[in-house]
This record gives C-alpha cells, structure tokens and sequence, in this order.
C-alpha cells in the first residue's frame, strides 16, 4: 500500500455528515456552540491520523481528528477522508461524531 500524504480539507463545505454525528452534535454540544461547531473546528483545528477501527468504518475513508477550542471549550470532531472527495468536488468527505476534549486513542501525530 502506498500512502500519499495530502492537505487535510479545511472547508466544511467538503464534508457531509452522519445521522450519527448529527444524534452526537445534539447530545454533546452546548447550544451556545451550535453556531461554531464544526466550522471553526474543521477550519483552525489541530489535524491527528487516527486510529482504522470499525469504532469508524474504516471503509468510509482514512480517520482523522480536528481538534479545536470553541468559547473554551475544547472539541474533537472526527472526519473519514475519502480518496474520491479530493479528485471529484461532487463527492463529501464524510463527519463521523463529535465530542469535548481531545482524543485519546489517536495514532499517528
């Protein structure tokens, strides 16, 4: 396997997301953060490869995590970067969940 490394997507309009991120979002972000939640995080995050787990459907893209304070509040949102999206501006990127904090099982920096 070869791996080219790539600019991670900083457009939010690149992304779409699951009907589990959005169950998440609802759950774990605070109202007043609706309106910065995922833009400011995907757009001035820290990027960190993670982990290929089914805990994210490896087969929706390579992991990868955008972390971000937000009101200070740090939040995580995690995106599978799909191969296609980068070639084919009709294809998404796909958001997987969202959370408070920083990851902790994250793999390669």
């Amino acid at each position: 396997v070869v791996e080219i490394p790539v600019e991670p997507p900083r457009d939010p309009t690149c992304f779409r997301p699951t009907d589990h991120y959005f169950q998440r979002f609802r759950e774990r972000v605070p109202e007043r953060d609706r309106d910065a939640v995922p833009r400011e995080v995907i757009k001035n995050g820290e990027v960190t490869r993670q982990a290929t787990t089914s805990r994210f459907g490896a087969g929706r893209g390579s992991p990868v995590a955008y972390t971000a304070e937000v009101h200070t509040e740090t939040y995580t949102v995690v995106a599978a970067l799909r191969p296609s999206a980068f070639v084919d501006a009709e294809q998404k990127h796909v958001v997987l969940t969202v959370f408070q904090g920083e990851p902790s099982w994250e793999g390669d920096r």
